[in-house]
């Protein structure tokens, strides 16, 4: 084993002991509170706008069910943008995509 891997690994152990003996946990310090859906004047404005892209190419199979599952989310439609990145050849499945 050379020097530098071994250093590396006696770096490693002080850094995790380290963060053992701190006890510094992420979930901790990170603490995320659920969304309030009990105050109707705020509505939809408390979920976060969610981007949901969808990349294809040539899919004729699939196109119909990914964007159908997109669709089918619970989440607010206001807050929800879905991106078809379609690089098709084809321009019946571009067609199809767009309607649907």
């Amino acid at each position: 084993m050379s020097v530098l891997l071994f250093l590396e690994r006696l770096y490693m152990a002080v850094v995790i002991a380290g963060v053992r003996l701190l006890r510094r946990r992420p979930e901790r310090r990170y603490r995320c509170d659920p969304i309030p859906d009990d105050d109707p004047e705020l509505g939809s404005a408390t979920f976060p706008v969610v981007l949901v892209q969808i990349p294809m190419f040539n899919e004729r199979e699939v196109y119909q069910l990914s964007i159908g599952a997109v669709c089918g989310l619970s989440w607010p439609s206001d807050r929800l943008v879905v991106q078809v990145l379609d690089d098709s050849t084809d321009p019946v499945i571009k067609v199809h995509a767009k309607r649907e």
